[in-house]
């Protein structure tokens, strides 16, 4: 029977599924045993990280075939014989496939910070790294847990320090999530680990929260927007004051300061502003807004209202008074003097339609006169 060969290009492709697949597949069709002995250390080594891995010539020539069609470089044993390949986590490697620390090195590294959320740019340092990892140029770093970790890159020094960074993204899982030391990386594989793991926890994200406090019972969620000088804006009205809280380090020195409330119909249409840049000297300037409420209780049931301009609707020619709505509720500072009041509601079909309108003008004397329309 003839000899079969196998060309370049197909054994290129058979050194990536062979490394994807642990080098079983190629190893088998040309070197049953060897074949063998990988497949079985490499199991090995998968349950127990301290175990040694054969690194066969065999498993040396697929590395270098997949490192150089990816344009990378596999260094190679300084002996003909198996060496082997740790795969250790540990901080201290051990094994000697040209370039990995072996007896003599202990390679260690450290993330700073350890810990953080997704954005966060953690800077690893390292020592005991062999000189020969400066052949090597950029040595890869990722995270070891997540759907889609994230990868930065790290260099030795010729006294054997290691640089790098890596920034945290939402790919990497949450919780306990080592920085681990890559050797090199090809055709999408990695080709062996160097050992070295960084310790590091993925925190999760921050959420900072801002309320005030108006009249003596309502928490109000704010929303941060970019800062703006609400006093100088042509529109602008003060409209009130309330009590400002925030979990924001950022933000804190204003915890319990009572902040001013704006409105500027034009620039925040339908929204209340708060704003301490018309305050004095403050330690932090800082901008929040947040859609105000109006309801009152009409006809048994609570009905929110919507604000609109004030007008004297009992004024109007077709102005029919329909009933009272009762306990009057706001968190807008210039209308919280009316809270538990009672509203006047009218019928003024030729202004509002069908609408009906909320309005005390025709009341006496109030702190303050508004109309609102109901649902």
């Amino acid at each position: 029977m003839p000899k079969r060969t196998i060309g370049t290009k197909a054994l290129v492709v058979l050194a990536v599924v062979a490394i994807a697949g642990g080098t079983a597949g190629l190893l088998s069709a040309e070197h049953p045993s060897a074949a063998h002995s990988e497949s079985t250390s490499s199991v090995s080594a998968a349950h127990h990280p301290s175990s040694p891995r054969v690194v066969t010539p065999e498993v040396q020539k697929v590395r270098e075939g997949c490192a150089a069609a990816c344009g990378a470089t596999v260094s190679t044993p300084t002996s003909a014989s198996a060496t082997t390949d740790s795969g250790s986590s540990s901080g201290a490697p051990g094994g000697g496939n040209g370039g990995v620390p072996g007896p003599g090195y202990s390679a260690g590294v450290v993330a700073s910070p350890n810990s953080g959320t997704a954005g966060t740019v953690v800077t690893l340092t390292g020592t005991g790294f062999p000189p020969s990892f400066l052949q090597r140029g950029t040595i890869l770093v990722r995270f070891a847990n997540g759907a889609n970790p994230s990868f930065g890159s790290a260099t030795v020094t010729p006294s054997g320090a290691l640089t790098g960074t890596i920034s945290v993204t939402s790919g990497d899982a949450q919780g306990s999530n080592p920085v681990d030391v890559m050797e090199d990386y090809a055709c999408g594989v990695v080709i062996c680990r160097i050992g070295a793991v960084a310790s590091f926890s993925v925190t999760a994200p921050v959420v900072y929260t801002y309320t005030g406090q108006v009249g003596s019972w309502y928490q109000i969620p704010l929303q941060k927007v970019p800062n703006e000088s609400v006093e100088g804006l042509p529109d602008a009205t003060k409209v009130g004051r309330l009590v400002f809280t925030t979990n924001d380090p950022y933000y804190q020195a204003l915890n319990g300061a009572t902040l001013n409330v704006w409105r500027a119909p034009n620039e925040f249409p339908g929204e209340l502003i708060v704003h301490n840049g018309d305050q004095g000297p403050q330690p932090v300037y800082g901008t929040w807004v947040y859609t105000p409420f109006y309801a009152v209780t009409w006809q048994g049931a609570w009905s929110q209202m919507r604000l609109t301009t004030n007008v004297s609707v009992e004024n109007f020619s077709d102005a029919h008074l329909e009933g009272q709505g009762t306990n009057f509720e706001t968190d807008d500072p210039y209308y919280s003097a009316l809270d538990g009041d009672t509203i006047d509601i009218w019928q003024a079909s030729t202004e509002f339609g069908n609408v009906l309108v909320a309005h005390n003008g025709d009341q006496g004397p109030q702190p303050v006169y508004g109309t609102w329309l109901l649902p």
